[in-house]
């Protein structure tokens, strides 16, 4: 009986995929994508049939010329050379053992690019998927503005741009000094208390 071992992380020697290092978001990325490619292949196989199955093509009927559309991209991509970048790109991420966040971007910008307009199509995406997109965006489009700020708010109630808290609380304002907030410092209380 011939025992093979566990591959080990490199860097932190749990088994192989350790789901733990720094690069390990990149894989996740990378597996990802090759996940939503299959299934988008997969659509393109179930949708390219004389009767496809309703469910698969309700989310389609809004946009005019998808038959057209569906049937170029599974001419493109459904040719055995996509199918060997695939492929390799699953073989590569199954037995790379890579631990170079550098290399995972590398590939998967490579496949990304590849597969460009296959991956990009709202044609293809999970019809559940593409519904809760279109409720989404005409939640939006009725709600309109609704007297909303322009900007986000944070927990505590800031503006937030870009990521960023930006100026003072929407509880308070700049005619509120600290000494006049709901929230007192502790050398304000420590007056108070000598007073």
């Amino acid at each position: 009986v011939v025992k093979k071992f566990a591959v080990r992380c490199p860097q932190c020697s749990i088994v192989w995929p350790c789901n733990h290092c720094d690069f390990t978001k990149y894989r996740v990325s990378m597996q990802g994508l090759i996940d939503e490619l299959h299934a988008r292949l997969g659509r393109i196989r179930a949708i390219n049939v004389p009767e496809p199955a309703m469910s698969l093509i309700r989310h389609l009927e809004h946009i005019p010329s998808w038959r057209e559309q569906l049937r170029h991209i599974g001419r493109k991509y459904t040719t055995p050379e996509y199918q060997l970048l695939l492929t390799a790109a699953i073989e590569w991420l199954d037995t790379g053992y890579c631990i170079k966040k550098e290399e995972y971007k590398r590939r998967e910008k490579a496949l990304r690019e590849s597969f460009g307009e296959m991956y990009t199509t709202h044609i293809l995406e999970d019809p559940v998927v593409a519904q809760q997109r279109m409720a989404q965006r005409e939640r939006a489009h009725s709600a309109g503005n609704n007297n909303k700020p322009s900007t986000p708010y944070d927990s505590f109630g800031a503006h937030v741009i870009g990521g960023v808290s930006m100026g003072l609380p929407r509880s308070r304002s700049p005619s509120n000094s600290p000494s006049q907030s709901r929230v007192s410092s502790p050398q304000h209380s420590m007056r108070k208390q000598y007073k």
